[in-house]
């Protein structure tokens, strides 16, 4: 749709400018606040209060391209679209590799229908910024308005790809989007099960965003200024960087290190994987960094947790078909035979949460066979009989499919702990009951 376009707000901040000091300018304290304050105005979609804040910025002709590029978001947010346009064009010498003047104008086209020039932005900006999910999105609505189905299929799949917790509310849009391409190719039954997707999403208040949060993107929503910092005095001494050599491991090349405060003395620690196993380097300020093998074997996945509820970490080890707990003890690490798992396949991710809110922590497994989730019931006295033990049954979970990944959060915002898993097109989201038993939403 070609939105109207005025040059009304032009001549507002054009006259505004034109009654100020034509003097050298204001202090960059001042530049800043200015910066923020604009920022701040935008964000209650206040404009004309944000023209206000910019307008000595960009009055003449030396105005920085950063705060043109502020002008005209503010002006394409207002739906000034001749506005935005001229401050994208004054900007166009100073900006740079800024991903904002591309995707602006690559909008700004898109409105106008010219969806040929709309394309050619937005690859642009998401050539500059292929790490921006929103941008990827645009350009994906820009290729389904030109029948480009295939280009506009890849850019949605992508961001479904990064999943809910990475892409938020572009995920929701992608989704839905996706699901709508594919129904009016004529894969109907691929469509149906990313429409029912956005029907578990929506199901659980999570909405397709609306439009205006669509069109501004990452790149058309003005944030305010990174802070500067405060420079050091002058007699300050230069900083410096030492390296620092790690203890080689006895086990080879890593393979994955992680960084964990292990022995809770609020100092990170690291874990490293290498091809014969785990190794704890714990992080000790008078002695350096200290080896201890922690585990000998190849896992396919490693989770850390306080296990046993003693304030320090431990893990959870799943190889094969055999879920090992290696509890850190003062003594060191030992493999607890007691609460070891057999499990019904190889484990491709593991998280542990309190599911049933009850103090301990509690381990979900996905993979291959579905998803399991292991009750602590007393795993701090295995002596005593206490056990992770399957409550996958009672907690309502799939014990079949395909699971690549899960995660847990307070999707709901209601104060416990939710589950999602996803796989190969699907998306299951669990939702708490507090009773040990979620509500399970599959798509």
């Amino acid at each position: 749709m070609k939105l109207p376009r005025s040059s009304h707000a032009l001549l507002a901040l054009s006259l505004v400018t034109a009654c100020s000091e034509p003097a050298q300018g204001p202090p960059a304290e001042e530049v800043l606040l200015m910066r923020e304050r604009a920022a701040a105005w935008f964000g209650e979609d206040r404009f004309e209060d944000a023209r206000r804040e910019l307008a000595p910025l960009v009055a003449g002709d030396d105005a920085l391209a950063e705060d043109l590029l502020r002008a005209a978001q503010v002006e394409f947010a207002a739906n000034q679209a001749d506005a935005a346009g001229a401050f994208l064009d004054r900007a166009t010498d100073g900006a740079g590799d800024d991903p904002t003047l591309p995707f602006l104008r690559g909008q700004l086209h898109r409105e106008a229908g010219e969806i040929e020039a709309a394309i050619t932005s937005l690859e642009r900006a998401h050539e500059l910024a292929p790490g921006c999910l929103a941008t990827r999105l645009a350009l994906g609505a820009a290729y389904d308005d030109w029948d480009r189905s295939e280009d506009a299929e890849v850019c949605y799949q992508a961001v479904v790809d990064a999943g809910i917790e990475n892409a938020g509310s572009w995920y929701v849009s992608a989704v839905y989007r996706l699901g709508r391409l594919l129904i009016e190719d004529g894969r109907v039954d691929e469509g149906q099960r990313y429409t029912a997707m956005r029907q578990t999403l929506e199901a659980e208040g999570i909405p397709v965003p609306v439009e205006s949060i669509l069109r501004l993107g990452n790149f058309g929503r003005m944030l305010p200024p990174p802070p500067t910092g405060e420079a050091a005095p002058a007699t300050s001494a230069n900083l410096t960087w030492t390296a620092s050599a790690l203890p080689e491991s006895a086990g080879g090349p890593l393979v994955n290190v992680w960084a964990r405060d292990l022995d809770g003395d609020a100092r990170p620690d690291l874990l490293a994987q290498t091809a014969e196993g785990l190794s704890a380097w714990q992080n000790d300020p008078s002695a350096g960094w200290t080896e201890t093998v922690a585990y000998e074997g190849s896992p396919d996945v490693v989770a850390t947790f306080d296990a046993d509820n003693d304030e320090d970490l431990d893990l959870f080890v799943a190889e094969g078909e055999a879920g090992r707990f290696i509890l850190q003890g003062d003594e060191g690490w030992a493999q607890s035979e007691a609460l070891k798992l057999n499990l019904p396949g190889k484990v491709h991710a593991a998280t542990a949460l309190d599911y049933d809110h009850d103090g301990d922590l509690d381990v979900l497994c996905v993979g291959d066979f579905g998803a399991r989730l292991y009750r602590n019931d007393g795993a701090d006295e295995p002596e005593s009989g206490g056990a992770f033990n399957d409550a996958s049954e009672a907690a309502s979970l799939p014990t079949e499919g395909t699971w690549r990944w899960c995660t847990k959060e307070d999707f709901d915002s209601d104060q416990d702990v939710d589950i999602l898993i996803g796989g190969p097109g699907e998306l299951l989201l669990a939702s708490s009951l507090r009773a040990g038993d979620p509500r399970a939403h599959r798509a």
